[in-house]
């Protein structure tokens, strides 16, 4: 018996409403980097962070909802282009032979699984556009033309799915960055997506699916490695030299008990706990692992030096200032290394 909530296949003159509503956020996003500054041919990496990039040490923060936010962020006018063009070709068909919720769950099951793959394979590199959720739509629209329940254009469909593949494959060539992770992780979460709606997604079928495409993603990031978080543990190392340098004269009187457990309890604790963080990670670039490796040193050397600077204003022995000045010279060698 049909289930009476699974939808129609909406007649060709139907407004494909996601795709419209998607196209207009990409823009709408676009436009507003533009105005905040977001240099609109070449973002940086820093840029595209701070206005919600997919960035693997953020999600291991807890914000999740880049997943969500990178796919209408943009490195560029061509790379909007390119994902509008590609939205145009593959979205509003799946609307139509779908329905319209279904189509966007699929689009949401791509932007999750291309931003989990990433976070599980490529973590270090920021991730932004919404090629993940296009290649799922892509791979849903071409099981859903080899169903035959399902009514749909088929030739038409067929050569906008052959325009998309060459797309895809010209961009790949391009010297351009092209994210192959979000682009494998889209399309297989398109798979998944495609084959739980059925021919005819009612909402039964879409609420479990949904629910399956959120458990999937969870898992992937709860069981990936955690990245390193570099920035992080440099920013915060930066603090806490600020902190020190805020409470610390640059001759300090000698002895100075208080002062010695201030650095013992106050200073050495947090930068053991940077320390802990940092580590290496296969999928680090070479580098950032040059980097992670020389805030490594810089920190054991500042460790040093923090512990022969509480010895010496606890006991004002001045045998200790060569050992400080020591470890001084290591962590600025290790800060110049960088």
């Amino acid at each position: 018996m049909p289930d009476p909530q699974a939808p129609r296949a909406q007649p060709p003159g139907a407004v494909p409403w996601v795709s419209v509503v998607a196209a207009l956020t990409m823009l709408a996003a676009f436009a507003a980097a533009a105005v905040h500054g977001v240099d609109a041919r070449a973002p940086t990496a820093d840029a595209l962070i701070a206005i919600g990039g997919n960035y693997g040490p953020a999600l291991a923060r807890g914000q999740i909802w880049r997943l969500l936010i990178a796919p209408f962020i943009h490195l560029g006018a061509f790379h909007l282009l390119w994902n509008l063009v590609g939205l145009a070709l593959v979205v509003p068909p799946l609307e139509r032979a779908l329905g319209a919720r279904a189509a966007l769950v699929v689009l949401v099951a791509g932007a999750l699984g291309g931003g989990a793959a990433d976070y599980a394979a490529a973590p270090y590199a920021v991730s932004v556009g919404a090629s993940g959720a296009l290649f799922a739509a892509a791979i849903a629209l071409a099981l859903a033309l080899a169903r035959p329940a399902i009514a749909m254009p088929r030739r038409v469909t067929a050569i906008r799915l052959a325009v998309f593949a060459v797309a895809a494959i010209g961009a790949a060539l391009a010297p351009a960055a092209v994210d192959p992770w979000a682009h494998i992780g889209g399309a297989l979460a398109g798979v998944a997506a495609a084959v739980a709606l059925g021919a005819r997604p009612g909402l039964a079928r879409r609420a479990a699916t949904s629910a399956g495409v959120v458990a999937m993603t969870a898992a992937v990031i709860s069981l990936a490695a955690p990245p390193v978080d570099v920035r992080g543990a440099t920013e915060a190392t930066a603090a806490l030299e600020q902190r020190f340098d805020q409470r610390v004269p640059d001759d300090p009187p000698v002895p100075d008990p208080q002062l010695a457990q201030w650095i013992t309890t106050e200073m050495l604790p947090p930068l053991d706990r940077i320390r802990a963080g940092l580590g290496d990670d296969p999928r680090m670039p070479e580098a950032l692992a040059q980097r992670t490796r020389a805030l490594t040193r810089y920190i054991d050397a500042r460790r040093r030096a923090l512990a022969a600077f509480a010895a010496y204003v606890d006991s004002g022995d001045p045998s200790l200032r060569a050992a400080i000045a020591a470890a001084d010279r290591d962590a600025t060698a290790a800060l110049e290394a960088r």
